[in-house]
Protein backbone atom coordinates (compact mmCIF):
# COMPACT_ATOMS: atom_id res chain seq x y z
CA UNK A 1 0.00 0.00 0.00
CA UNK A 2 2.65 2.65 0.83
CA UNK A 3 4.40 1.88 -2.52
CA UNK A 4 1.55 2.70 -4.49
CA UNK A 5 0.77 5.64 -2.56
CA UNK A 6 4.28 6.85 -2.92
CA UNK A 7 3.99 7.19 -6.79
CA UNK A 8 0.53 9.49 -6.42
CA UNK A 9 2.61 11.77 -3.54
CA UNK A 10 5.50 11.57 -6.50
CA UNK A 11 2.83 13.91 -8.33
CA UNK A 12 1.11 15.30 -5.87
CA UNK A 13 4.64 16.74 -4.01
CA UNK A 14 6.39 17.39 -7.65
CA UNK A 15 3.24 20.13 -8.28
CA UNK A 16 3.39 21.30 -4.21
CA UNK A 17 6.83 22.58 -4.26
CA UNK A 18 6.73 24.36 -7.32
CA UNK A 19 3.61 26.23 -6.44
CA UNK A 20 4.69 26.81 -2.67
CA UNK A 21 7.68 26.24 -0.67
CA UNK A 22 10.14 23.64 0.09
CA UNK A 23 10.00 23.89 3.24
CA UNK A 24 6.27 23.00 3.70
CA UNK A 25 6.52 19.86 1.54
CA UNK A 26 8.77 18.80 3.45
CA UNK A 27 6.97 19.04 6.74
CA UNK A 28 3.77 17.45 5.36
CA UNK A 29 5.96 14.47 3.87
CA UNK A 30 7.37 13.96 7.87
CA UNK A 31 3.48 14.46 8.94
CA UNK A 32 2.54 11.58 7.20
CA UNK A 33 4.83 9.42 7.93
CA UNK A 34 4.52 9.62 11.94
CA UNK A 35 0.49 9.54 11.60
CA UNK A 36 0.71 6.93 9.30
CA UNK A 37 3.26 4.73 11.27
CA UNK A 38 1.28 4.97 14.51
CA UNK A 39 -1.54 3.93 13.04
CA UNK A 40 -0.77 1.07 11.89
CA UNK A 41 1.64 0.07 15.27
CA UNK A 42 -1.98 0.79 17.03
CA UNK A 43 -3.88 -1.56 14.26
CA UNK A 44 -3.19 -5.03 15.88
CA UNK A 45 -4.30 -3.13 19.61
CA UNK A 46 -7.72 -2.03 17.89
CA UNK A 47 -8.43 -5.02 15.66
CA UNK A 48 -8.32 -2.74 12.47
CA UNK A 49 -7.33 -4.25 8.85
CA UNK A 50 -8.59 -0.77 7.47
CA UNK A 51 -6.31 0.75 10.17
CA UNK A 52 -3.32 -0.84 9.17
CA UNK A 53 -3.74 -0.22 5.57
CA UNK A 54 -4.13 3.64 5.88
CA UNK A 55 -1.26 3.55 7.96
CA UNK A 56 1.06 1.90 5.57
CA UNK A 57 -0.91 4.55 2.52
CA UNK A 58 0.12 7.57 4.54
CA UNK A 59 3.65 6.06 5.18
CA UNK A 60 3.71 6.25 1.32
CA UNK A 61 2.46 9.84 0.97
CA UNK A 62 5.92 10.68 3.15
CA UNK A 63 8.03 9.63 0.36
CA UNK A 64 9.29 13.14 -0.21
CA UNK A 65 12.00 11.70 -2.84
CA UNK A 66 10.82 13.66 -5.74
CA UNK A 67 11.46 16.79 -3.40
CA UNK A 68 14.82 15.85 -2.13
CA UNK A 69 15.85 15.48 -5.67
CA UNK A 70 14.21 18.97 -6.51
CA UNK A 71 15.71 20.36 -3.78
CA UNK A 72 19.15 19.12 -4.80
CA UNK A 73 19.32 20.29 -8.67
CA UNK A 74 16.94 23.64 -7.81
CA UNK A 75 19.12 24.69 -4.94
CA UNK A 76 22.54 23.43 -5.65
CA UNK A 77 25.30 24.79 -7.75
CA UNK A 78 26.05 23.36 -10.90
CA UNK A 79 29.48 22.50 -9.65
CA UNK A 80 28.08 20.58 -6.78
CA UNK A 81 24.92 19.15 -7.88
CA UNK A 82 26.97 15.66 -8.54
CA UNK A 83 28.17 15.78 -5.53
CA UNK A 84 25.26 16.30 -3.67
CA UNK A 85 23.22 13.59 -5.55
CA UNK A 86 25.66 11.16 -5.17
CA UNK A 87 25.96 11.63 -1.35
CA UNK A 88 21.79 11.75 -1.56
CA UNK A 89 21.65 8.11 -2.93
CA UNK A 90 24.76 7.38 -0.42
CA UNK A 91 22.32 7.90 2.12
CA UNK A 92 18.91 6.68 0.86
CA UNK A 93 21.05 3.30 -0.03
CA UNK A 94 22.15 3.35 3.60
CA UNK A 95 18.71 3.91 4.58
CA UNK A 96 17.16 1.00 2.97
CA UNK A 97 20.23 -1.01 4.16
CA UNK A 98 19.98 -0.28 7.97
CA UNK A 99 16.24 -0.41 7.67
CA UNK A 100 16.19 -4.41 7.53
CA UNK A 101 19.25 -4.75 10.50
CA UNK A 102 17.12 -2.30 12.64
CA UNK A 103 14.07 -4.79 12.24
CA UNK A 104 16.50 -7.63 12.80
CA UNK A 105 17.76 -5.78 16.05
CA UNK A 106 14.25 -5.32 17.18
CA UNK A 107 13.04 -8.59 16.46
CA UNK A 108 16.10 -10.03 18.67
CA UNK A 109 16.32 -7.58 22.03
CA UNK A 110 12.73 -6.53 21.58
CA UNK A 111 11.35 -9.65 19.97
CA UNK A 112 8.84 -12.37 20.04
CA UNK A 113 9.21 -12.95 24.28
CA UNK A 114 8.78 -8.98 24.66
CA UNK A 115 4.92 -8.35 24.90
CA UNK A 116 4.07 -5.03 26.80
CA UNK A 117 0.25 -4.31 27.30
CA UNK A 118 -0.63 -0.94 29.18
CA UNK A 119 -3.80 -1.00 29.72
CA UNK A 120 -5.84 1.47 27.94
CA UNK A 121 -10.01 1.23 28.30
CA UNK A 122 -10.47 3.10 25.37
CA UNK A 123 -8.55 0.69 22.75
CA UNK A 124 -10.83 -2.58 21.80
CA UNK A 125 -7.91 -4.91 22.67
CA UNK A 126 -8.28 -3.38 26.27
CA UNK A 127 -4.59 -1.98 26.04
CA UNK A 128 -1.79 -1.12 24.27
CA UNK A 129 0.00 -3.99 22.12
CA UNK A 130 3.98 -3.52 22.06
CA UNK A 131 5.98 -6.30 20.69
CA UNK A 132 7.98 -7.82 17.89
CA UNK A 133 5.05 -6.63 15.13
CA UNK A 134 4.11 -3.32 16.54
CA UNK A 135 7.65 -1.71 17.66
CA UNK A 136 8.68 -1.06 14.28
CA UNK A 137 5.45 1.43 13.91
CA UNK A 138 6.18 3.07 17.12
CA UNK A 139 10.32 3.29 16.47
CA UNK A 140 9.52 4.74 13.04
CA UNK A 141 6.69 7.01 14.44
CA UNK A 142 9.13 8.41 17.32
CA UNK A 143 11.84 8.83 14.84
CA UNK A 144 9.53 10.80 12.02
CA UNK A 145 8.64 12.63 14.67
CA UNK A 146 12.03 13.79 15.51
CA UNK A 147 12.48 14.79 11.95
CA UNK A 148 9.47 16.52 12.33
CA UNK A 149 10.57 18.87 15.23
CA UNK A 150 14.27 19.21 13.10
CA UNK A 151 12.49 20.60 9.93
CA UNK A 152 10.23 22.81 11.94
CA UNK A 153 12.84 24.45 13.86
CA UNK A 154 15.84 24.16 11.60
CA UNK A 155 15.16 24.26 7.75
CA UNK A 156 15.29 27.31 5.98
CA UNK A 157 13.89 27.75 3.01
CA UNK A 158 17.07 27.98 0.39
CA UNK A 159 17.50 30.21 -2.47
CA UNK A 160 16.10 28.35 -6.08
CA UNK A 161 19.65 28.97 -7.66
CA UNK A 162 18.79 26.72 -10.67
CA UNK A 163 15.44 28.44 -11.64
CA UNK A 164 14.15 28.41 -15.30
CA UNK A 165 16.40 32.11 -15.63
CA UNK A 166 20.24 32.48 -15.18
CA UNK A 167 21.90 35.08 -13.26
CA UNK A 168 22.75 36.48 -16.56
CA UNK A 169 18.88 37.49 -17.16
CA UNK A 170 18.88 34.85 -20.01
CA UNK A 171 15.25 33.38 -20.48
CA UNK A 172 16.51 30.09 -22.10
CA UNK A 173 13.16 29.07 -23.39
CA UNK A 174 12.25 32.11 -25.29
CA UNK A 175 15.66 32.68 -26.77
CA UNK A 176 16.26 36.33 -25.37
CA UNK A 177 17.85 37.74 -22.68
CA UNK A 178 15.93 39.93 -20.64
CA UNK A 179 17.74 42.87 -22.37
CA UNK A 180 16.41 42.15 -25.51
CA UNK A 181 19.71 41.13 -27.24
CA UNK A 182 19.59 37.67 -29.17
CA UNK A 183 20.67 34.54 -27.67
CA UNK A 184 21.49 31.00 -29.28
CA UNK A 185 18.57 28.73 -29.88
CA UNK A 186 18.98 25.47 -31.66
CA UNK A 187 22.87 26.03 -32.25
CA UNK A 188 22.17 28.17 -35.07
CA UNK A 189 23.22 31.98 -34.54
CA UNK A 190 21.59 34.35 -36.54
CA UNK A 191 23.09 37.08 -34.91
CA UNK A 192 21.57 40.50 -33.37
CA UNK A 193 17.93 40.91 -34.84
CA UNK A 194 17.93 43.62 -37.25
Amino acid sequence: ASSVSALFAAFIFSHWYTRSTFRSALIFSAVCPVVGNLLYALAISCHSMQMAVLGRLLVGFGSAEVVNRQLISACVSFDNMTRASVLFVISDAAGMSLGPMLAAILDTFSGRDLDVDLSLPFLPAGGLIYDHITSPGFIMSALWFVELVALILLFQEPDRLNDDKDSEGVASSHGESLDGNHTVENGDDEGPPQ
